[in-house]
């Protein structure tokens, strides 16, 4: 019998490798070991892969394809779905009684207090193991293709390795080893390709509760709570929904495609106050983003799915035609949390992406956009052949929508991506038939339906199913608010006139922009900017500017014509003054995590100057080198310099041009006192000073380095070109000295020395501490 400590520690010593030779390593054991042998190294392997044990694992989040594309082919071609991993995995599933624990402690937070408050998810019916002393559940039995696919789907939700994710880790890669095996696992076990079956073949035990046979999906001839005349019976393949009796006569099995939808969606789609997508911490936005783009990727894959839908009379094609019938509601839960819990930030644009592939099933009608936001036009079909999947839905839009209106009111949408993201809903809801599809659904509400007061109740099939999957009533939807009603168009009215307002507040900051370009056109122009001392390049370019107006220009074209409303003027660029978002600091629909974020973002940066981050178009060895030049500076002749700055006649006059004038900075500082527990604001007077921060500007550094290099072309020393400029700055400064008027400066002198007397002779400052 094999020694299993003597094994153990042998598999240790294989995980300390490096990959290539861990892999290697591992491949030699799995084929040389027993079927005996074979049951204990399984699951060790799993838990060094995942990180269960340690919260370690492999680093599957963090190693890319384009940064790493030597590791991501190992680690891909070891986890792949016909790599040795797997091929272990159904050498194991031979025995039937097989059976491992997966201890209920590494699920998701929400699933585990489901498990622990006794309540049985779908899939672990008959497999919780009960502690007989404590009388708690404390682990699942599961088959070895449902222990790693519950290993591969834990993993993206772990908790612990959000604080092991590397802070270089990048969010604009999607190429992960991790993404791309969950792509490829959703496309292996879920075959589109009509005839598709899952390979190899590898009989496994049936599932307790199948997903084909005990889902709850209605027939097209069941009456709904919808008049019939809304929902128009289509026989195309698109369509989810048929009057057909589809006979399970077909022996390909599908227990591994069951498996897999239902692991993946328990899991991934868990949803809880603890849970990964918590976002109060910022360590945590790396793996949450990994946590949506792998949800959007799973639920675009269920729309393909369900869209190949060809009627064959398999299984197969049972489980194409129920899928989305038994995902919807944990789907809509999880999209209903995001949209609360997500900051105020540009990374809303991936939850705002879920959303709307969610609800736009016709997209996704063949293969393609793998990855990624679509940026193609919008597929023009007949919305109405999809109303049975609308009616079925129809929170997961107007709900939702909702949801929104509070969200977008409190950005910035002047700002491009806030712009960008507003303008990809409305032009969603601005399809053709649409609105009308939801306009109608909402008023052809059944009489006969249950209804608490004037607003009827939510469809009983939507609540039931929400409520049998999700274990836990639905309070959110007890009455349910129509979203093409008299309140919900009035909501809509109040958000196109803050719309508007944003039009007018883009057009402001667009002339500005535009102003700021052609007065910045030249040569000559940026050496005038770097000498007055203002930015060499604008925070958002003029062209974004532009695009900032279109999109809101035709998100207000839309919400208009989607909800029949009357355009509100635009305020003219002459009078228009930038507007806030609004926030209520009261407002339940706004998280506290929100309201912070958003006041912190209100507050102006009140410090020195010279110790403010480094800018995009800085460069930042520059700035540090100019920074402790300039201090050292001065530190060594401060008290010359300020005698120098207030010095009346020409030399006075040119000093005020070279150095930073005197400064009033604030600082709130800890209170060490112990008698108040809050932070002092500190008050410091700057004296003049020299700054070299604006010699690491960006583009100075190019225009100098063109001219020098344009000048070597030319014979001349590398030199020459950068003290000509150095010279030629020399001799605007004392001309524009010469041209100044003395009056003026000694009435600025006198005014600065009359407020701050000690100012000019202070060269470190005098700090002034307040509460």
């Amino acid at each position: 019998m094999m020694d299993i400590t003597r094994e153990n520690g042998r598999l240790q010593t294989v995980f300390g490798l490096p990959l290539e030779q861990r892999c290697e390593e591992l491949i030699r054991i799995m084929n040389e070991c027993t079927f005996k042998e074979m049951q204990i190294v399984y699951p060790l392997i799993l838990e060094s892969i995942f990180g269960s044990a340690d919260h370690c694992g492999w680093g599957l989040h963090s190693i890319y394809k384009n940064q790493s594309p030597h590791e991501y082919e190992i680690i891909y071609h070891f986890l792949r779905p016909y790599g040795p991993l797997f091929h272990m995995c159904y050498r194991l599933i031979s025995d039937n009684y097989l059976r491992y624990d997966f201890p209920v402690a590494w699920l998701p937070v929400s699933l585990r207090q489901i498990i622990e408050d006794g309540g049985v998810p779908q899939l672990y019916v008959g497999k919780i193991q009960i502690d007989p002393n404590t009388r708690t559940r404390v682990s699942v039995v599961l088959n070895p293709f449902e222990l790693y696919m519950t290993h591969f789907a834990t993993h993206l939700v772990d908790p612990w390795l959000q604080l092991r994710r590397p802070p270089e880790a990048s969010e604009g890669f999607w190429d992960s080893v991790y993404i791309m095996l969950a792509e490829e696992y959703l496309s292996h076990f879920l075959p589109c390709a009509p005839g598709a079956q899952v390979r190899p073949h590898v009989p496994g035990p049936a599932l307790a509760v199948p997903l084909v046979r005990h889902t709850p999906v209605r027939p097209a001839d069941v009456p709904t709570i919808f008049r019939q005349s809304v929902l128009n019976q289509t026989n195309t393949p698109t369509s989810l929904h048929t009057s057909s009796v589809i006979q399970q006569n077909d022996p390909v099995d599908i227990w591994r495609s069951e498996t897999v939808v239902q692991i993946f969606v328990d899991i991934w789609l868990s949803v809880g106050q603890t849970d990964s997508l918590q976002m109060s911490p910022i360590r945590e936005r790396g793996l949450a983003l990994d946590h949506i783009r792998v949800v959007r990727s799973m639920i675009k894959h269920f729309h393909y799915f369900a869209n190949s839908f060809t009627a064959d009379m398999s299984t197969m094609d049972e489980l194409k035609r129920v899928i989305l019938g038994a995902v919807q509601g944990k789907i809509f839960l999880f999209l209903q949390h995001c949209m609360q819990h997500w900051p105020l930030d540009g990374s809303f644009r991936w939850v705002l992406e879920l959303w709307l592939s969610f609800i736009q099933p016709w997209r996704y009608t063949e293969q393609r956009h793998r990855g990624g936001i679509e940026r193609g036009p919008l597929v023009t079909c007949d919305i109405r052949i999809w109303s049975y999947f609308v009616a079925e839905n129809l929170p997961a839009y107007t709900a939702i929508f909702h949801q929104l209106l509070p969200r977008f009111s409190r950005l910035d949408l002047p700002l491009p991506k806030n712009s960008y993201m507003l303008y990809r809903v409305t032009k969603v809801f601005s399809q053709p038939g649409l609105s009308q599809v939801l306009s109608e659904l909402e008023k052809s509400f059944d009489p006969s339906a249950d209804r608490s007061g004037p607003v009827p109740k939510i469809p009983n099939k939507w609540q039931g199913l929400i409520q049998h999957q999700h274990q836990q009533p639905l309070t959110e939807f007890e009455n349910y608010q129509p979203l093409f009603s008299e309140p919900g168009i009035s909501k809509v009215k109040a958000f196109v006139l803050l719309v508007g307002q944003s039009i007018g507040t883009a057009r402001l900051l667009a002339k500005e922009a535009e102003e700021h370009a052609c007065k910045n056109l030249g040569f000559l122009s940026s050496f005038r900017e770097f000498f007055s001392g203002s930015s060499a390049t604008a925070d958002i370019p003029l062209d974004e500017r532009r695009k900032v107006v279109a999109y809101l220009d035709t998100s207000l074209h839309l919400l208009c014509s989607t909800f029949e409303i009357p355009r509100p003027d635009v305020p003219d660029v002459s009078t228009v003054t930038p507007i806030s978002p609004i926030i209520t600091p009261q407002d339940p629909l706004v998280s506290p995590s929100i309201r912070d974020w958003r006041q912190r973002r209100l507050i102006e940066y009140q410090g020195d100057p010279e110790l403010q981050p480094i800018r995009s178009s800085e460069i930042a060895f520059l700035v540090k080198i100019g920074y402790q030049i300039s201090s050292k500076l001065n530190e060594m002749y401060g008290s010359e310099l300020a005698e120098l700055y207030r010095r009346p006649g020409v030399v006075g006059r040119v000093m005020q041009r070279v150095l930073l004038p005197p400064q009033t900075i604030h600082s709130y500082e800890r209170n060490t006192s112990g008698s108040r527990r809050f932070p002092v604001l500190v008050t410091q007077q700057l004296p003049p000073r020299l700054s070299l921060r604006r010699l690491g500007s960006r583009e100075l550094v190019i225009w100098i380095s063109v001219g020098a290099l344009a000048f070597r072309l030319r014979g001349y020393h590398l030199l020459t070109f950068p003290v000509m400029v150095f010279i030629m700055w020399i001799l605007l400064v004392l001309l524009r000295a010469a041209l100044s008027s003395p009056t003026e400066n000694r009435n600025t002198v006198s005014n600065i020395s009359r407020h701050s007397p000690d100012l000019l002779n202070a060269p470190d400052g005098a700090p002034d501490v307040s509460p």
